[in-house]
């Protein structure tokens, strides 16, 4: 048998400082430049999806395009859904995965779903079951109904 793992030290333990001795809590260059890069990479990685939309748009080939917002591990099903179709809005909501997946896989069965493009994300204005206690009960083909295919 394998020899039982190690338990971590206590945070509190010199073994784990929470703080650079040499900062007293301010943040380091390299905290900050990371910081930076990551920003630089967000808006890097939205500039090629951008691009890879057009290119898809372009193709001829009839397309979905779904852009969640912040992806989270809740159960789906119980989260009421918020679609929108403004030009570069990027939602300021989390959606669960499962609710991704549900959306994508329905828009692959219903024609109207064709060369459409939408922001998904949580709704701000109508509550889900972790509100109400009861099921979203949303029917994601009325949804895919109300979007506007793109003018080509």
């Amino acid at each position: 048998p394998a020899p039982p793992a190690a338990s971590p030290p206590p945070p509190d333990s010199p073994a784990m400082p929470t703080e650079s001795p040499h900062t007293n809590g301010a943040s380091s260059a390299s905290e900050t430049s990371a910081s930076a890069a990551a920003t630089a990479d967000d808006a890097d990685g939205a500039s090629r999806a951008l691009a890879c939309e057009q290119l898809l748009r372009g193709s001829g080939l009839a397309y979905f395009i779904v852009r969640p917002g912040q992806l989270d591990d809740r159960a789906g099903g119980v989260t009421r859904l918020q679609f929108s179709q403004e030009d570069g809005l990027l939602p300021k909501r989390s959606v669960p995965r499962a609710d991704v997946a549900e959306v994508v896989v329905r828009a692959l069965l219903d024609p109207r779903a064709c060369n459409v493009a939408c922001a998904m994300s949580e709704s701000e204005y109508l509550p889900g079951a972790t509100q109400t206690g009861a099921p979203a009960g949303q029917d994601i083909s009325k949804m895919l109904e109300l979007l506007q295919p793109e003018k080509t």
